[in-house]
């Protein structure tokens, strides 16, 4: 899509002439081992790959100062992972498994497309439409938590994807295109608490478990 803005000499990867889907992760994990493995002059069981949600489930278990004597229900939430954008674990007797995981596309990726649409930087600039968003007055805001409604719902201990829209950045284009500034900033970050809230309540009423990592 954006060959000619591409410095393939400057990009880490061998990807030159290679064709990929978009979900091609195991392709592309072979060329990531490759790729590292040349570059420090290492043997294939000397490189481990983790899977992206364990990583951040083990982190938010092991920095809990009571993870050995509480049974942990173990939350994660992003754009996208490996192989999902939110997921669900129970730690429990030192040992960890996961118990729901969502595939659609996350609440991370939503609001990483609305700081795009503000003209600020994907992946940077979050923090700066979350302080943008209590200074909207309500009828701005509502009006683009209503069009947001189309995009994510909560069944279960999953975050569902509910639009056919082909590309969200454009379809949230269209929709959000007569709201304020301030407005898209507050509606997409209480759209992205309610349904956070929903979620975690969810997920506290099937496993029974209120210790939330």
């Amino acid at each position: 899509m954006f060959k000619d803005k591409v410095s393939w000499k400057d990009f880490p990867y061998e990807v030159t002439g290679k064709s990929f889907e978009r979900a091609s992760f195991d392709e592309f994990k072979k060329i990531r081992m490759n790729t590292v493995k040349k570059r420090l002059n290492k043997k294939d069981d000397q490189i481990h790959i983790v899977n992206h949600h364990l990583a951040h489930s083990m982190y938010a278990i092991f920095t809990a100062p009571f993870c050995y004597s509480k049974d942990l229900l173990v939350l994660a939430s992003d754009g996208y992972g490996d192989d999902c954008s939110s997921s669900v674990g129970i730690f429990k007797n030192k040992k960890f498994q996961f118990i729901a995981k969502s595939k659609g596309n996350g609440i991370g990726r939503l609001y990483r497309y609305a700081v795009l649409l503000l003209g600020m930087r994907p992946g940077v600039d979050e923090h700066k439409v979350m302080g943008l968003a209590p200074y909207a007055k309500e009828y701005h805001w509502r009006r683009a938590y209503e069009k947001l409604k189309a995009y994510l719902k909560v069944k279960g201990m999953e975050i569902e994807y509910i639009n056919p829209d082909k590309d969200i950045y454009f379809s949230l284009k269209e929709r959000l295109k007569a709201v304020r500034f301030d407005g898209i900033s507050a509606g997409i970050q209480y759209f992205c608490e309610d349904i956070s809230k929903e979620w975690v309540k969810n997920c506290i009423d099937a496993t029974g478990i209120g210790n939330v990592v």
